[in-house]
């Protein structure tokens, strides 16, 4: 149950849950990533003060980070060979997509002050978890601190999880040469939560 959430609200965001059959695994491995950075960073920084109600919030909005690709042909998502410009080009269009989705179906159903705050986490999850520090992601080209903190959080767990769950295009590398990539790759992630995420890698190893 999401805590504090209006039934109704609750209700369309457990269809849209149901409704990721073909990348469901993902959207769980990011969700419990996302959970061990999140804990790791609220030791390491708490000035930050997430309390146990926005971490929840970010951990179910971590769910929906993809929601966008159920608008996106399997065909494209399941293919072997390369993309053609203009597959990726629809790939990279997820995020607004998802956006749209959540907008349609989530706003009306905010009634609540709480509502509210986690219609905005999951909104920003989902159109930002591309973007770069370096302004090199999508859909924006925004960098640093223009990017809401959370999605820096779940743009870290989700390359994460990209590199080390083997799909039908790709074979998954071992976690810890995931984490050394991205620590190597700290001009498109925030330095902090890079931080954290090395201070968590035990953890995060040992999880699956």
């Amino acid at each position: 149950m999401l805590k504090n959430i209006s039934k109704d609200l609750e209700d369309e965001y457990n269809m849209l849950i149901n409704n990721q059959k073909a990348f469901y695994n993902h959207s769980v491995n990011v969700a419990l990533y996302t959970k061990i950075l999140l804990n790791q960073i609220k030791k390491d920084y708490p000035s930050c003060k997430i309390n146990d109600t926005l971490e929840f919030y970010i951990e179910m909005a971590s769910l929906l980070h993809d929601i966008g690709k159920v608008k996106v042909p399997l065909y494209i998502l399941n293919k072997t060979e390369p993309l053609s410009y203009l597959e990726f080009d629809l790939i990279k269009k997820h995020p607004q997509l998802g956006y749209i989705i959540v907008a349609n179906n989530f706003d009306k159903l905010a009634k609540t002050n709480e509502d509210r705050k986690f219609v905005e986490i999951c909104k920003n999850v989902i159109l930002f978890h591309h973007e770069r520090w370096d302004g090199s992601g999508y859909p924006y080209g925004i960098k640093g601190n223009k990017i809401p903190w959370e999605a820096q959080i779940i743009a870290i767990v989700d390359s994460f999880d990209a590199m080390t769950y083997s799909r039908c295009y790709q074979e998954a590398i071992p976690k810890d040469e995931a984490i050394n990539k991205l620590l190597k790759d700290k001009k498109r992630y925030n330095k902090y939560i890079l931080n954290s995420l090395k201070k968590a890698e035990k953890e995060l190893i040992n999880t699956m």
